[in-house]
């Protein structure tokens, strides 16, 4: 299992340069094959703050076809042992 960090969700969920590329990449990835951390739903909402306070007008784009409910789970992560996340080339 891998850990999926916050900064991909946002690129994924929000309109982004790189929005069909992550939304694609999560779509490829195998059920139950990424984590997500406790935090978050906190660093989503902060990062959804600072695009409202920069004017950035973050529309929730269509997602890809094969972005399905089920994909991650949320759960506690020892971050000791979490490895840097590896963004899609």
């Amino acid at each position: 299992m891998r850990y999926l960090d916050t900064s991909i969700l946002v690129a994924a969920l929000t309109r982004e340069p790189r929005t069909e590329e992550m939304q694609d990449w999560l779509a490829a990835q195998a059920p139950d094959s990424l984590c997500i951390s406790d935090w978050v739903l906190t660093e989503f909402s902060a990062a959804l703050s600072m695009k409202k306070e920069k004017g950035d007008r973050f529309i929730f784009p269509s997602p890809s076809p094969g972005l399905v409910p089920g994909l991650f789970r949320s759960g506690p992560v020892d971050h000791r042992v979490v490895a840097a996340p590896q963004m899609p080339a």
